[in-house]
């Protein structure tokens, strides 16, 4: 867009411009022009698109379309939170970025990242805009809210599945030692009752309860009985952390039978 090109309107485009502005909507779709002016579905159509294309709408999915009200100049910003709030697949935005929303990280990911099942698409009119989907297999909305975000209502992890998915793929929240700030940070509000109902509901649920449980331990950390009894007997050993980074020696934590591969190393990041 040429910066010092002015942005125009038609008489019908400044209606719907002035009613968004007067009832300061954040988005809008053509059913809900045709609603409001009781114009015909085709011309509510061709206003948005024309508004579109000069820069005081931008087009966020099919059919809808988010305000750029005059302040912004009509210059892009990528704003995640706007295409989050209407994205009618299932996800939720969680890990790192679900962690820095509920303040268990100072570090805020380059790009938001969404859980999501497998097959499910970024959309096309979502542009380069700054979120990164992660496909998960044992997908599950249990400890999910809906909470507001710069003004949008979007789908976010509670502190507890946060952490929880945090254990069950530490790579994902930034490794053992990012997960061991984390846990240190939310483990004076953790509602451990609310980390056993998500795990029951998730295939490496009792995966991810024996990594809190063996960090909570090293870190000293308080944890209830139930942890332990939900865990129960584990068979196979389980690395703390990811043999590839740390290896695989290291001391044996009981009972979660998890082998604590990487020693003093996540406790110095945490202590930075």
């Amino acid at each position: 867009m040429d910066e010092a090109r002015p942005r125009t309107l038609g008489i019908r485009q400044a209606e719907v411009v002035s009613w968004l502005e007067a009832d300061r909507l954040r988005s809008i779709t053509s059913k809900d022009v045709v609603e409001h002016f009781a114009w015909a579905e085709p011309m509510a159509s061709n206003v948005l698109s024309d508004l579109a294309k000069k820069h005081w709408l931008r087009r966020v999915a099919r059919g809808v379309y988010e305000f750029l009200p005059a302040e912004t100049g009509g210059f892009r910003v990528d704003d995640p939170w706007p295409a989050l709030s209407i994205w009618k697949a299932k996800h939720y935005v969680g890990f790192r970025s679900a962690a820095y929303q509920h303040g268990l990280t100072p570090d805020r990911p380059g790009r938001v990242q969404v859980a999501v099942p497998f097959g499910a698409h970024r959309p096309r009119a979502w542009g380069e805009t700054p979120i990164v989907l992660f496909h998960q297999r044992d997908y599950s909305d249990a400890g999910v809210q809906v909470v507001a975000v710069s003004g949008w209502q979007v789908h976010v992890s509670s502190p507890e599945r946060t952490i929880l998915d945090g254990a069950i793929q530490p790579k994902r929240i930034g490794g053992i030692p990012e997960l061991a700030r984390v846990l240190a940070r939310g483990h004076r509000n953790l509602d451990w009752s609310a980390v056993l109902a998500a795990a029951t509901k998730l295939r490496r649920g009792r995966t991810g309860l024996r990594r809190l449980g063996s960090l909570a331990e090293l870190l000293e950390l308080t944890y209830p009985n139930e942890v332990i009894e939900a865990v129960g007997s584990p068979r196979s050993r389980l690395y703390l952390g990811e043999t590839k980074t740390y290896g695989s020696a290291g001391r044996l934590l009981k009972p979660w039978n998890v082998v604590d591969n990487v020693g003093p190393r996540a406790f110095a990041e945490l202590n930075r």
